[in-house]
């Protein structure tokens, strides 16, 4: 029974942790594409845009942007990446016993999954940043 226990818990986490990543990447991707429509329909219709400073340009005021609650996979990846890496050493400087190879596996493990999160971070990082255009 504490067998099945020390394998189930750390695959729960997992498959936790990757739901939430795919979830936040889906959700960051559907903003993005939900934004690109409204811009380009704004574009097919330019009759419904008004001048900077006219009539309607004061109706929707600027809001400061705030968080929703979501969470920075690039800052959790490098914060795992950070433990994985301190955990992995020390594992490393213990050489001998259970917690050495504890410490170790646990570090290498935190270590694989902050990068992973750290790449989705980047991804979305990239995905939410304004488009340049080359003209």
């Amino acid at each position: 029974m504490v067998d099945l226990l020390i394998v189930v818990v750390p695959l729960a986490v997992v498959a936790l942790l990757l739901w939430a990543a795919l979830r936040y990447l889906v959700r960051t991707w559907v903003d993005y594409r939900v934004r690109i429509a409204v811009l380009e329909s704004m574009d097919r219709r330019s009759d419904l845009l008004t001048e900077p400073g006219g009539a309607g340009g004061d109706v929707l005021p600027q809001s400061a942007p705030s968080s929703d609650g979501r969470i920075d996979f690039l800052v959790t990846g490098i914060a795992l990446g950070v433990i994985g890496s301190c955990c992995a050493l020390i594992g490393w400087n213990l050489r001998v016993g259970q917690l050495a190879v504890g410490m170790y596996l646990g570090g290498i493990f935190c270590l694989c999954v902050g990068f992973l999160l750290g790449l989705a971070g980047l991804l979305v990082r990239r995905m939410r940043a304004p488009r340049r255009s080359a003209n």
